[in-house]
Order: C-alpha cells, then sequence, then structure tokens
C-alpha cells in the first residue's frame, strides 16, 4: 500500500523545562497547525516527571496520532558540512562514516548519523554533505522515554534543524534577501541556524539560555533561583537595576557566542561577500526585556521576534496559548516533517 500518503507526524518537543506538541493539517503551502499545547516540565531529572507532561501535552493538544517526530540538541549532537570527492552513490554512506568520524569529537561506533548530499553541480569535482550525528546513549534514552507514554517515535530531528525548516516554511520566511538567521533561546540552549539559499545550513547549538540569564540576577543580587526567576519575569513592570546590568551581561556574552558563529560561517564559506543583516528571534526565553533591541545593536542587524504559531494558525492563536506562543519553533519543524513512502 505504498501508494497511499501516510498521515501527518505529532511534533514532540521534549525540552529541558517543558514540552511542547505540534499537528499540521493541509498540505504543501496551506498546511496550518491544527492542534498545539505546551505542558512545564517539574523536574526535568526526573523521568516520571517528563512523562507525566509528554501525557499532559499529547492530552491538551487533542493530537489524532501517536506517531511523533521528536528532537536533540546540546554537545552530544553534531551537524557539520562535509565536502568529499565526487563519487558514486553507494560508496557515500562509507565515505561519510569516515570523514565524518575525523570531526566529530566521539567515536563513530558510538553515534547514530545520517547524511543528505547537497550539491546539484553534475560538473562539480567534489559532493558537499550535511552530516548529522548523535550519541546513541542520547537518542536510545529519549526513544525509550518518549516510548513508554505509548507513543511511537518515527523520526529524530535536531532541534537547529527543525528550527530552520519550521521557519522555511513560515510566511516571515524574508523574501528580500539571500542569508539569514535565526535564533531560538530556550531555558538551557539556544539554537542558531544561519541559512544562505543553495548552501548547506549552518547550525549551532549555544550553552547559554534563559535559565542563564536567572543565574545571572540570582548572583547579582545574592537571591535563590525561584526569587530570581519572578524578578526576571516581572522586569517589564517592576524595575530593578541590578537584574537588568545581570541580564546586559548575559546578553553581551549570547552575542559574543553568535559572533563567533558568525564568523566561522563566513570562513567555512570562503566568501567576504556573505554579509548576514537580518535575523529571527525566538523561544521561551525571547521575550525578556530589552533582548531584540540589545541583540540588534550587539549584532549590527535587524532583529525581529517571529511568532511560529500566530504565523501558522490560520483562526488566531487557541486561548492559553498566547503567551507561549514564540517557544514552538522546534516543536512546529518536527510537525512538518514527513516520513519516507
Amino acid at each position: 500500500m505504498s501508494w497511499m500518503k501516510l498521515p501527518p507526524l505529532t511534533g514532540l518537543d521534549v525540552g529541558t523545562g517543558s514540552v511542547k506538541v505540534v499537528q499540521m493539517q493541509g498540505s504543501g503551502e496551506n498546511r496550518t497547525v491544527s492542534h498545539a499545547a505546551k505542558t512545564d516540565i517539574e523536574d526535568a531529572t526526573d523521568d516520571d516527571a517528563i512523562r507525566e507532561a509528554i501525557t499532559n501535552a499529547m492530552k491538551v493538544s487533542g493530537s489524532r496520532t501517536k506517531r511523533v517526530c521528536c528532537s536533540i540538541a546540546g554537545p552530544s549532537t553534531a551537524v557539520r558540512k562535509l565536502t568529499l570527492p565526487k563519487m558514486a552513490p553507494d560508496e557515500l554512506p562509507g565515505a561519510v562514516w569516515w570523514e565524518g568520524g575525523q570531526v566529530i569529537p566521539y567515536d563513530m561506533e558510538n553515534v547514530y548519523f545520517d547524511f543528505q548530499p547537497i550539491s546539484a553541480d553534475e560538473q562539480a569535482s567534489s559532493t558537499e554533505v550535511l552530516f548529522v550525528a548523535s550519541s546513541k546513549e542520547l537518542i536510545d534514552r529519549k526513544q525509550k522515554l518518549v516510548e513508554s507514554c505509548g507513543l511511537e517515535v518515527r523520526i529524530f530531528d535536531t532541534d537547529a534543524m527543525a528550527l530552520l525548516n519550521g521557519f522555511l516554511a513560515s510566511p516571515s520566511k524574508p523574501e528580500d534577501t539571500a542569508i539569514f538567521a535565526v535564533i531560538d533561546i530556550g531555558s538551557k540552549y539556544t539554537n542558531l541556524a544561519i541559512y544562505s539559499e543553495g548552501e548547506v545550513p549552518f547550525v549551532r547549538d549555544i550553552l547559554i539560555g534563559g535559565d542563564d540569564y536567572t543565574h545571572a540576577i540570582m548572583r547579582e543580587s545574592n537571591i535563590s533561583f525561584p526569587e530570581a526567576e519572578r524578578i526576571k519575569r516581572r522586569l517589564p513592570f517592576q524595575p530593578n537595576p541590578q537584574a537588568e546590568l545581570a541580564m546586559v551581561s548575559m546578553t553581551e556574552r549570547l552575542a559574543e557566542e553568535i559572533q563567533i558563529s558568525l564568523q566561522y560561517y563566513e570562513k567555512r564559506e570562503e566568501s567576504a561577500d556573505l554579509k548576514l543583516e537580518t535575523a529571527r528571534l525566538c523561544g521561551g526565553a525571547s521575550q525578556l526585556v530589552g533582548l531584540e533591541g540589545r541583540l540588534s545593536v550587539l549584532l549590527d542587524m535587524k532583529v525581529d521576534t517571529w511568532s511560529p504559531l500566530s504565523d501558522m494558525m490560520t483562526d488566531g492563536i487557541s486561548p492559553g496559548l498566547e503567551d507561549y506562543q514564540y517557544s514552538f519553533a522546534v516543536a512546529l519543524g518536527l510537525a512538518l516533517r514527513e516520513e519516507p513512502q
């Protein structure tokens, strides 16, 4: 029955602070979000708490399928551009396995990997390949955890690639520039994706997130984490000079890491003509007071906030999701993935 189109997968983003669920309807450019939900994880170190959050998010979303697409992120995951000599398609897997082992800091025997040739020029003497690898332990653990909730994991992606795929399907994708970046600031990581048409995407997980802003306030004010979190969330309404100073310092650190990535990307592409002038900002921490404007200044580019849900929900954002609308970029990208027929 290979001619039958498989129903859409549910995008299941199990983060360090919350679980987000998205399911799509329609096809092609007419795809829209039909179901979405977010549930906080009470304790990210407790598997039972994660299971409870997954189960609740799936239930609240009303998703009609238990077949899901999940993602991984962090230092145990690598996305790299490989440049290989031109070769027959059946020779690529072995070449990618060998070359991939030279560019990641762990043994290929201990990772799952996949790749996608990018080059389209038949006359070229080399082939550019997008190579993705992740720790077997990381994937096996997450798959076991998700499937213990009665779900079936059909595809694994990376957070940053899902972020990019979701944005490329969005009406907010810039039409007047050939190169742009998407920045998703979560609780633990910031996912950065740089896209230039016809080139291998650059993605990176930066080890700075919303929790680091809270820790900075905590250290600056010598208070507990919960109290620092409350101050962080109240800042637009209750000014706090100490907290604001701590947040400015953390934003400078984040901008420095993003700048390092931009410089690496320009060097990788070996082009002085590349000029990144625009970025979209999303994620649960993207709404921190003053963040958008300060990043614009520090990165010397236009930075605008992007709401994945407002883009992709034709009837408006569902009640209860307005405050979290910026957190669904990865889940959206996961929900857009299609199973091979």
